[in-house]
């Protein structure tokens, strides 16, 4: 590669990257800071009527996800399923913001706003992670969490997943990110979360691709994936046998993004949780084999 060319890379990455945050992801600082940024309006889409159930999605995801099991759910309960900040159609401010701590900040921010109380959460992946946050940020306010329903959560420091990893390298990530088409994006993604590919479903490729192709979103998910894993997640996560809720954990057996190590560890770490796998399944067992997810939810529920 010649040197020009070399320096016309580092001038899209530098341009890609602009308005960045070099603040601490640590609780300290995206939770009890006094400087947090203002509530934003999160898009989201609510159905049926009783005890409150917000569903979380996962990283590079959107409402969209908990399709196969929003009408089921909402038989007996008030589903309200959430874009998280920077996904699908909620706003995605270039604040460098974007780590699980201060989507959990942003989904207070929307409860507050609808006044919502006694909530069961559940969270995937991403959202898992928001889920525990939010749970252990709700010990101090009006407003109570009852139950969790955590599916393959990102809730530990560990190793990335090669595709999460090159979106978090410098200028590698930034690059692809933005110039390797969407649609192969899309199916890589879902590739990489599936374990049959066969069940890899045509309408979610196709709205993965269309929201990697809206406005900020390749900023949000570069931002996301660089802020994953807080820098102080060993000690937060410790703080995790604090949670009393009731709490099923639920995780693709065969899960290469989180694996199910990480399950039995919060099985360990949450008191009052029953860990249940969902064999032939991986990092989508919502989507690839709703039925069985839809069934362990209602027993729980």
């Amino acid at each position: 590669m010649t040197s020009l060319k070399l320096a016309a890379l580092i001038l899209i990455s530098a341009f890609f990257l602009g308005g960045c945050s070099s603040l601490p992801v640590t609780w300290k600082e995206r939770v009890e800071s006094k400087s947090l940024p203002p509530a934003i309006n999160l898009s989201y889409t609510e159905k049926g009527s009783g005890d409150t159930l917000l569903l979380l999605h996962g990283f590079a995801e959107n409402r969209f996800t908990w399709r196969y099991l929003v009408d089921d759910l909402a038989k007996n309960h008030r589903v309200i399923a959430l874009d998280l900040k920077g996904f699908g159609d909620s706003p995605k401010p270039r604040d460098g913001r974007y780590s699980i701590y201060d989507q959990a900040v942003a989904v207070k921010h929307f409860i507050e706003q609808h006044k919502l109380d006694h909530i069961t959460l559940v969270g995937h992946s991403m959202g898992g992670g928001v889920a525990l946050a939010l749970t252990l940020l709700a010990e101090k306010e009006p407003w109570r969490v009852d139950r969790l329903v955590i599916i393959d959560a990102a809730a530990y420091k560990q190793n990335l997943p090669s595709m999460l990893r090159d979106l978090s390298t410098p200028i590698v990530g930034q690059l692809g990110m933005y110039l390797i088409p969407v649609n192969y994006q899309a199916k890589k993604a879902y590739a990489f979360s599936f374990y049959d590919d066969d069940k890899i479903p045509p309408e979610g490729v196709k709205q993965a691709a269309k929201s990697f192709s809206k406005p900020g979103s390749r900023y949000v998910f570069l931002q996301s994936a660089k802020q994953l894993i807080p820098e102080d997640i060993e000690k937060i996560s410790k703080r995790y046998t604090t949670i009393k809720q009731p709490s099923l954990i639920i995780w693709g057996y065969n899960d290469v993004v989180v694996p199910r190590l990480y399950g039995l560890r919060l099985r360990r770490d949450l008191p009052n949780s029953k860990l249940m796998y969902v064999f032939k399944a991986g990092h989508m067992p919502h989507e690839e084999k709703p039925k069985v997810v839809l069934g362990l939810m209602h027993k729980f529920l």
